[in-house]
């Protein structure tokens, strides 16, 4: 299958080499020049692609403008060097070739069938037996009206063009146009100069005029020039818009005009000459108009001159404009206004969420505060009675020293003066113990922000120890301290006060059964990698497997009278300040740890001390 395949794909490649070779020679003016090379060019292309069998192109410029005393050498050089060449078509570019094939044909190829393009309609008197071809479709009237339309307010035309014979023909054709305008246009010709003084002439053009360039392919000193390169100069020099009747001038500066396209031309007259080739009957002796001329502008001359498009006449192309970023990059610009579009709904959703979760956190941190401050205020209500024995104590001591004192003053023992300082000793140690009962108090009943700061974790415990300890003597149970003096958390002392205090409370409250020689409330702090903790262990029952996992459940208790937020509270303190707080059973009673990250835990620790409190 792959041998038919490939024999199926190679078959017209031999059936085309084993064709008879087409063989034309092809004449013209000026092969050199930009327009010829654009033309003659896409003219070959076309023959060959479109043949159907080998084609061999010969091309000759006979540039008789320049030589004009060499035609006969040209028609000896051109007959003897395709003497043994059978040449089928004899093609004749531009006016000037056709009339050199038209006088000298049967001397160069006698008959062989002649064809012609790149030559207007007005340059073609007959086309002579056996030749024909295709005109050139010039719109110069089309140029002269694009400039009218785009200039109203113009009202002087400036034609120029050179000296050559190619050149006056332009002219030729242009002064009769120009002339028969009745609109109060004035025309004036920038002709017969050299290249120096037309552009020194367009340089002092005044503010209402317009220039119509026709052609320059010579000057008045004779310079040799090309027409496309001059028109790059000349809408260079001009202080007005410029217009062109060729296409190839489109692009050098000029505004634009009504011109036959090169090579759309040039692919017409290919096909026509293949139908001359194949034997067309209708191709005899006949001369067909080729592609109608195209209105075509410069985008970068519309900008120049400031023209917008809309007065553009209806189908006039603009070229050479320059796409915008948004026609360019229109996908990839709308995509990337989509993702900045959904980043800055994402950015304004995680805006918008943080600052809930800002206030969320806000009103959660104002009801920790205002829990901890009711905790505070219930637990201060449960040692109402402590608080009163603590502070009566000390007042009835003062009391009683004071009416002592006044008695030893009343005396006239002078000798008893030592008992009287004494006496007042005892008076402001006993007031002494008064106002700080009264300053502890304060300080858990006040609601205030927490402020954390580095802290003693044993001073945290002595606090809770001396502010519960008539309470605790009153209940029978005594408080056992094993203290690290290396203990230091960075927290809030009231907060975490609260936290033990809760704590040691159910210890207490867990012994109520217990014999009163086993209630014994442990107090332990330690270092454990790099945590500092602190244990609050009871001599009680235990707490049960089922109630265990729910103990810091908000609402969950264990005593007939509890609210149950105690516990919650004191997991809620404990987690804002980055710990946490677990009970577990031991073999007597239940352990109660409070686990906070620790400071200072890089130094050496000291020997631990060991004591009992005493019952006060």
């Amino acid at each position: 299958m792959r041998a038919i395949a490939l024999g199926a794909l190679l078959l017209p490649q031999f059936a085309l080499a084993d064709a008879p070779i087409w063989r034309v020679l092809l004449v013209g003016d000026d092969l050199t020049l930009p327009a010829s090379i654009e033309t003659v060019g896409a003219m070959r292309q076309a023959l060959v692609t479109q043949a159907g069998r080998p084609v061999e192109v010969y091309e000759e410029s006979i540039d008789v403008v320049r030589f004009t005393g060499a035609e006969r050498a040209q028609v000896e050089f051109i007959r003897e060097k395709y003497r043994d060449v059978p040449i089928d078509l004899l093609m004749a570019f531009g006016p000037q070739s056709l009339r050199f094939v038209q006088e000298h044909g049967t001397e160069l190829h006698a008959d062989v069938p002649v064809v012609f393009f790149g030559v207007m309609a007005a340059h073609v008197a007959t086309p002579g037996p056996g030749s024909s071809g295709m005109t050139l479709a010039f719109d110069l009237p089309g140029t002269v009206e694009l400039m009218r339309r785009l200039h109203p307010d113009r009202r002087h035309i400036v034609v120029v063009a050179g000296t050559s014979r190619y050149d006056r023909g332009w002219i030729d054709l242009a002064k009769p146009l120009l002339a028969a305008r009745t609109d109060g246009v004035t025309v004036s010709y920038l002709t017969d100069r050299t290249l120096e003084e037309t552009a020194r002439a367009l340089h002092e053009l005044p503010r209402d005029a317009v220039v119509l360039y026709l052609a320059m392919s010579s000057d008045a000193d004779g310079a040799r020039l090309v027409p496309r390169d001059i028109a790059k100069r000349i809408a260079n020099a001009s202080t007005a818009p410029v217009y062109g009747v060729l296409d190839s001038y489109l692009g050098q500066g000029v505004v634009g005009g009504s011109t036959p396209s090169f090579v759309a031309h040039a692919r017409a007259a290919a096909g026509f000459a293949l139908r001359v080739l194949n034997g067309d009957a209708t191709t005899r002796d006949r001369i067909e108009p080729g592609p109608p001329a195209r209105c075509a502008v410069d985008a970068r001359a519309l900008a120049r001159w400031r023209i917008a498009k809309a007065a553009l006449p209806p189908g006039c192309e603009v070229e050479f404009e320059t796409p915008s970023y948004w026609q360019l990059f229109r996908w990839q610009i709308l995509g990337i206004l989509a993702v900045i579009a959904l980043q800055a709904a994402l950015i304004a959703a995680l805006l918008l969420q943080r600052r809930r979760l800002r206030s969320a956190a806000l009103e959660l941190h104002h009801e920790r505060t205002f829990a901890a401050h009711a905790a505070s205020l219930a637990m201060l209500g449960e040692l109402s009675a402590s608080i009163a024995h603590e502070v009566s104590q000390p007042l009835g001591a003062i009391l009683s020293n004071a009416d002592a004192g006044a008695m030893l003053l009343d005396s006239d023992d002078q000798n008893r003066i030592d008992e009287v300082r004494e006496i007042l000793a005892d008076i402001r140690r006993d007031d002494l113990r008064a106002r700080e009962v009264v300053r502890r108090v304060r300080a858990l009943a006040q609601r205030r922000e927490p402020e954390l700061k580095p802290l003693d974790l044993n001073d945290v415990v002595a606090d809770v120890c001396r502010l519960l300890e008539a309470d605790a003597a009153r209940r029978g149970a005594a408080f056992e301290l094993d203290l690290d003096p290396t203990a230091r958390v960075h927290g809030d002392r009231v907060q975490l006060q609260l936290v033990l205090a809760n704590l040691v409370l159910n210890a207490i409250d867990a012994m109520e059964h217990v014999p009163v020689a086993r209630r014994r409330v442990q107090l332990q702090t330690r270092i454990v990698e790099a945590r500092a903790e602190v244990r609050v262990s009871d001599a009680g029952p235990g707490i049960s497997k089922e109630k265990l996992p729910h103990l810091f459940e908000s609402f969950f208790t264990t005593k007939p009278n509890g609210v149950g937020l105690g516990l919650s509270i004191a997991r809620t303190i404990v987690t804002a300040h980055g710990g946490r707080i677990y009970a577990v059973n031991q073999a007597e009673g239940a352990t109660f740890t409070v686990d906070l990250p620790g400071i200072d835990v890089d130094r050496e620790r000291p020997s631990r001390t060991n004591g009992v409190a005493a019952n006060a």
